[in-house]
């Protein structure tokens, strides 16, 4: 799936502002309180200084990536992804992924992957349903795509959504179903997705007109439920 490099460049980018974000979120002074409360304190100053080094070490990590300094990247996002950092923990998988300063080793990548999608991390969590459709780093799995994939869909994300599609197309991991293969492509083409109109004519072609007005009103309705229940 060539399309995996959009969202590397998603992870080395936009990822980063994200990541500041959340940091500014955690570095805000601690409230003192009294005296009863110093214990808490001294636990919560020294969580956001775990905090402060791991996002450090990312953003050391992003700099020598983008230099093309991947084993120093590697080394760097190694040591934030084993505090939690969630940022990390994904781009250490894409790194392991592609070989990039380490081994190209799936199983790692999946490994970190699913650490960071576990912790909401959306594209993480797109990958790691890439990883069981193609089968890369652990047994092919197409119901377990498909539960990512849509756990994506959910997010709005059209490739999560355009794959769904297809696989309701298929009947891969999911009972095939064409009405909502339609529904998932039609969602994926308002959210600009390049190929989903394409899909979403292919399927119309073994839809009767009354089908195709369910899926476009089942569209409809998961767009107004912000994808959730679809």
């Amino acid at each position: 799936m060539k399309y995996i490099t959009k969202l590397l460049i998603l992870g080395l980018s936009l990822y980063v502002w994200v990541s500041g974000n959340a940091y500014a979120a955690q570095t805000e002074e601690p409230d003192a309180g009294n005296g009863d409360n110093t214990a808490a304190v001294v636990d919560q100053s020294r969580a956001l200084s775990a905090a402060e080094k791991a996002q450090s070490q990312f953003y050391r990590g992003m700099t020598s990536y983008l230099e093309g300094d991947y084993q120093t990247a590697a080394k760097s996002f190694h040591q934030a992804a084993g505090q939690g950092h969630a940022n990390a923990q994904f781009t250490l998988g894409v790194m392991f992924y592609q070989g990039d300063g380490v081994d190209q080793d799936y199983k790692e990548a999946v490994k970190w992957y699913r650490l960071a999608a576990d912790q909401g991390l959306t594209p993480a969590q797109f990958n790691v349903g890439m990883m069981y459709y193609q089968g890369e780093g652990v047994d092919q799995d197409y119901q377990e795509a498909a539960k990512w994939y849509r756990m994506v869909a959910e997010q709005g994300l059209a490739q999560a959504q355009f794959n769904l599609g297809m696989m309701y197309n298929l009947g891969q991991g999911v009972t095939q179903d064409q009405v909502h293969a339609y529904m998932w492509a039609d969602l994926a083409a308002a959210n600009d997705h390049p190929k989903a109109i394409e899909l979403r004519n292919t399927v119309a072609q073994a839809l009767a007109p009354a089908d195709i007005a369910k899926a476009q009103q089942l569209a409809k309705e998961c767009q107004e439920n912000s994808y959730k229940g679809c």
